[in-house]
């Protein structure tokens, strides 16, 4: 097993890896960056894996800022969808008091399937987050002209 795995996806540590006497596998160390005792890890998709305390310590470690918080990065934008409450190219203005049309600038009803680089992947509302990637994506799929993108 290499030190230098990367855990590319989400995945649970399901338990500490046993010998059939019932001894913990692996060297243990009070220095994370050398505990190489073994668990037993299993990644969204079913599959498990033995990985070591120190392989699973340092991608955790990377995930999470100097203060503790837990950041996902885009990998990439791999679907959209819309509901009834999507602004429509019909119902796109708004009379004005002063009798313009302004244009609603919303992007509700709107939801796009993102990869993260952890390699989990959800549906989330259509934000200004990552706006290069979200309008790249518009125009790739030809919904760059949906008042939502339009803006």
């Amino acid at each position: 097993m290499s030190d230098s795995i990367r855990i590319k996806a989400m995945a649970r540590v399901s338990k500490r890896v046993r010998d059939n006497e019932g001894n913990a596998r692996g060297t243990e160390s009070n220095n994370s960056l050398t505990n190489k005792l073994l668990y037993e890890v299993e990644f969204p998709d079913g599959h498990m894996e033995e990985l070591q305390y120190n392989v699973i310590a340092e991608n955790m470690m990377s995930q999470v800022d100097s203060e503790g918080h837990y950041y996902q990065i885009l990998s990439e934008i791999s679907d959209h969808e819309s509901n009834h409450l999507a602004i429509t190219k019909r119902n796109l203005f708004i009379h004005s008091k002063n009798g313009h049309l302004n244009p609603k600038i919303t992007t509700r009803g709107w939801k796009i399937e993102v990869e993260w680089k952890d390699g989990s992947v959800n549906w989330v509302s259509l934000k200004a987050s990552n706006p290069v990637e979200v309008a790249d994506y518009a125009i790739t799929n030809n919904i760059d002209e949906e008042p939502a993108f339009k803006w």
